[in-house]
Parts: structure tokens; sequence; C-alpha cells
């Protein structure tokens, strides 16, 4: 006869379990005293499965040897101490668990209080020695880990849990797993915009320069928080313009959302260094995010509107969304030639552009930036196609992206997310789930017709090794 024991598991994380064939309906264990300090659950409620066809043959429980607890023991009449031995697998079965803190808090057999705690070692293995007979409850915890379970003691003898069920386990030394979950929101939300700015740094545009370097900062907060993925590339040279943390890097260096492209724009080339340097930032593109153009600058452009729509369209890998949106803070307004003043040349080409793509404008002549970066700003938010997004949970915790398991429950029905490469393949009825920075992921995005399936409900990760 092969014994299936399944220790209950409650807090959905640990499994310990000794694994054989199911086999007759469930039987009660007998009732006998019990745990002594009252902390396990009611004998009745220790349920084993047993096939009678066969003789018992699962090696690791040694039944009959008279060393080890069998399903046929009744609870001693007399208290007295036995040990545990047992594995501890995550919730997958597919991995050990090492370093869990496992403990049984108890009383002794003269009803003094007894806590006895040990660690599981390399391969999830631990035993507990000295654990006073009767029902006892044995706690496993690590980190967000946790479960707990009873087992019959019986006085000089071992209580085998480990069965089978640890061969469904590789070794992992070293090896954790992280799991957490979060609601899920029942439609679409997010999105993901990439911002493509030049400004002018000829000797005109100096405190403009300065006003874009202390407002981009606030421009790049207002997008994530409105649960948008950006991006934002910044093409120009001159003034010490610098970037600072937390949108750029220390020393005015590239953060991971920003790339800086040290090179001086005149006043009419703006449109020409957007295409020229296409080559030094479509690697920072993303398919499947809105691409925005900002023109910053005092002047016009020697090159026409015309020029520049046809030439970016026929950028590749990714290329740029198909639409985009062009959107200017230049010279414009009731002043002849100049627009405004402060102006150069009122910026007819870029606002043509900003016109056929329904971006925003600004004249060039305002001083209260931080309102221009802040109506510019919700543009972006108001105008990128929505998905399904969330933050990412505790991305630290993240060993490889081919580590990450994706469940989606709803209702008691569970659904197994596969990854996919990136929007790109979000194509039909693909299922699946990418990341917006494969180098330093911090959100989740899931396919459209995965999206579909979300109603209420909760989205698991559980992050392997």
């Amino acid at each position: 006869m092969r014994l299936l024991w399944w220790i209950a598991m409650m807090g959905g994380v640990f499994s310990i379990c000794a694994c054989g064939p199911v086999g007759t309906p469930s039987t009660p264990v007998p009732s006998g005293p019990g745990n002594l300090n009252g902390f396990g659950q009611d004998p009745d409620s220790y349920i084993f499965s047993a096939d009678t066809s066969e003789p018992w043959s699962v090696p690791d429980a040694q039944s009959g040897d008279g060393n080890t607890v069998s399903q046929w023991d009744d609870p001693d009449e007399v208290c007295g101490y036995g040990s545990v031995y047992g594995i501890v697998c995550s919730k997958s079965l597919q991995m050990f668990v090492n370093d869990a803190t496992v403990t049984v808090d108890t009383v002794d057999c003269d009803g003094n209080p007894l806590l006895i705690e040990v660690q599981s070692d390399a391969e999830g293995y631990y035993t507990l020695e000295g654990v006073p007979s009767g029902m006892q409850t044995i706690y496993v915890n690590k980190e967000l880990f946790h479960t707990e379970y009873t087992i019959l003691i019986k006085d000089g003898k071992l209580s085998d849990v480990t069965g089978v069920g640890h061969k469904e386990c590789f070794q992992a030394f070293g090896c954790t797993e992280t799991v957490t979950s979060i609601p899920v929101q029942s439609k679409q939300v997010g999105g993901l915009a990439d911002v493509v700015w030049f400004i002018d740094t000829s000797g005109s545009m100096k405190q403009e320069a300065a006003w874009l370097q202390q407002n981009v900062n606030a421009f790049a907060q207002h997008i994530a928080n409105q649960n948008v993925s950006y991006r934002v590339i910044l093409i120009a040279e001159g003034f010490n313009l610098c970037v600072p943390p937390p949108l750029g890097g220390p020393n005015c260096t590239d953060g991971p959302n920003f790339r800086h492209i040290k090179t001086k724009v005149s006043s009419t080339n703006g449109l020409q260094k957007l295409v020229d340097l296409y080559p030094l930032y479509q690697d920072f593109l993303r398919k499947g995010a809105m691409t925005n153009f900002v023109a910053v600058t005092d002047d016009n452009s020697k090159k026409t509107a015309t020029w520049f729509d046809q030439s970016i369209k026929a950028f590749g890998n990714p290329g740029i969304s198909k639409p985009y949106l062009f959107h200017s803070i230049v010279a414009y307004g009731d002043i002849p030639f100049v627009g405004c003043w402060g102006g150069a040349d009122i910026g007819t080409q870029y606002l043509l552009l900003t016109s056929q793509t329904g971006g925003a404008h600004f004249p060039i002549c305002e001083t209260d930036w931080g309102s221009i970066f802040g109506q510019l700003a919700e543009t972006v938010v108001n105008t990128v196609q929505p998905v399904c997004m969330y933050a990412l949970p505790m991305p630290d915790k993240i060993p490889a992206l081919d580590k990450i398991q994706v469940t989606y429950a709803n209702n008691g029905v569970t659904m197994s997310v596969p990854m996919v490469s990136g929007p790109e393949a979000c194509v039909g009825t693909t299922q699946g789930w990418y990341v917006d920075n494969v180098d330093n992921p911090t959100s989740i995005l899931f396919c459209s017709s995965t999206c579909s399936e979300f109603q209420t409900g909760l989205l698991t990760f559980e992050y392997g090794c």
C-alpha cells in the first residue's frame, strides 16, 4: 500500500508533501490526546489517502520498521518525545527552499513552554528533535512565505514528511523564491510614451535652455504619475546644459529613461538634427510607444514640414509610431516677422507639423515654463495608447526575466500567462506579458488579448531562481 500525504497548505506559498498515488477515500487518523498546548488542529482533521491494493512502498517513509510513524499508529497515551524530518518545497514543487525557519511552539511533557526552531538546509531539508508526542503544529516561514501543518508525533519515533515529493524539486542551492500578488484593474491603464526633444542652443536661447533644465524632471514625473511608461531623449549641447537626477544620471550622465545626445543645434537645423541623428536614439525608442517630438527654438526651420514627415516615416527598427505627435515651443504671435518679443522668426514649419499631428504649441516668449511643461506632459499622457500595465512588484528581487511566473486568478479560475518578447509578439489572440525595459524592468505589460481576460481578481508574480 502506498501513502499519499498532502499536508494542508495555509497561506498559499509552501508545499510540504510526501506524494504517492491517490488511493481510497480519505480516512481520519484516530483521535488521541492531541497537541499539548492547543496550537494543533483537531486530530480528526488529520487526513491521509491510501491505496490498499498493494503494500506501502514509499522508501522515504520507512513504514513498518518500528522507528517511523506510520498511517496505522495511534497517538501515545503517555507523553514522550519524537522527531520530525521534512523538506520545504516551493509552491510549484519545482525547487527547494533553503534557510526557511521551521518551528514548533508548544509545551513539554511537564507543561513547560517549549520552542524548537531550526533552518532548512541547502536542499530544503530540516530535522526537529525532542518534539513532544501528540498532534503538533509545524510552522514554516521565510520572508513572504508562510505555511503551517499538523502532524502526529510519537515517543521515540521519526515523523517523516519528506516522502517522494522532494523528487519533484530540482536542487537549487542558495536559491529562494519571492511571491507577491496585486489586484487587477477592470480597464486598460497606462501606456508608453517616447519623447524626443531638441533645443536650439544658439546664443539667443541661453535662458530657455536653463528653463528646460529646471523643468524637465517635473515633466517626466508628471507622466510617470499617470502610470505612463516614458523615455526622454534630448538633442542639445551648450550652456552647460545638464539634466540632473532622477531623470538624468549623476554628473550629467544618462539615466535608465533618459538619453542626452550632446550635439549643438543651430537656429534653423532642428528638423535636420532629428532626422540625421536617428541612429543615435533609435535603440532607445520602443515599439508600441507613442512617439512625441518637441521643438524648442526662437527661429524657423530650413527644412520643410513635408520633408521631415516623409523622412521620419521611412525610419525602421523600430521606427516611430503612426501616428506621431509634434509639439512646438516656438516663436509666434501678433508681432510681424518674429511673432513675439524675443523671437527671431515665426516657427512656421514647426507649427505646421504641430497642426498636422495634433500636438501642442506654446510661445517661446512665455516666461512661465513650469506651466508649459505641465500642459505638455498632460498632452503626452492623454495621447498614449492605453495598455494593461502595472508596476512590477519588487523589481530588485528579479533574478532574470525568464524566471518570472505570472498567473491571473478570478473566481477560482487560474490562468498562467507566458512571457513574450515584446509588443510586436502580441498579434491576434496571442496571450502574454513583457516588460518596459529588459535591462531595468519597472513595469509589466500584457498583450491586449490577455488584458481582455482581466476583470477583477489577482495577478500573482513568482520570482524563481
